[in-house]
């Protein structure tokens, strides 16, 4: 099967590899959320954008229902999509992160499919997600669920997303203390 590495491997040297040598550098940087956002929408915007028309160019030199054209017609159907992480520095470029952080859940399927009612299923989704959560923002997750756990009857709900861990991090960068 043709899955014409040449074209492709042009993509990955002029549109990906300078898009995540950006991403690097903002993370060396340590630059937080807002600064992300403004190097993203400088230098990575342009750089999709210029990805966006070489796709419209390439998808009439493919034969249509090969890998390429399949991968070029998804990328331009889906391509707002791939623009949103540009305008927020919190969100990531693709879903790596997450994929490693539900690993050992999707290892333990099996062992979770028994938890005894779907409304217990969807209760476990939640706290595994605030728990991916904390460990994405370095937080201590028994710190972060033992201040959450103690303030949460005292706060009225239209202010419960000041207990998200990102958050919560921001108000009490002391108790956060990384979790590595």
């Amino acid at each position: 099967m043709d899955y014409d590495a040449k074209r492709a491997g042009y993509a990955l040297d002029t549109f990906f590899k300078p898009l995540y040598a950006i991403e690097a550098t903002c993370k060396a940087l340590g630059l937080d959320y807002d600064q992300i956002t403004e190097r993203r929408q400088e230098q990575s915007v342009p750089i999709l954008l210029a990805f966006r028309q070489w796709l419209e160019q390439q998808v009439s030199q493919t034969i249509t229902g090969t890998p390429l054209n399949k991968a070029i017609t998804y990328a331009l159907t889906h391509f707002d999509g791939l623009m949103i992480y540009t305008t927020d520095g919190m969100l990531e470029p693709d879903n790596n992160i997450l994929e490693a952080q539900i690993r050992p859940i999707a290892l333990g399927r099996h062992a979770h499919m028994f938890a005894g009612s779907h409304q217990g299923g969807k209760r476990a989704a939640i706290i595994y997600s605030l728990l991916a959560t904390c460990r994405l923002q370095g937080i201590n997750p028994i710190n972060w669920l033992d201040d959450v756990l103690r303030r949460i009857t005292d706060l009225p709900q239209e202010r419960y997303y000041e207990l998200l861990p990102q958050n919560w991090k921001a108000q009490y960068p002391a108790a956060a203390r990384s979790y590595a």
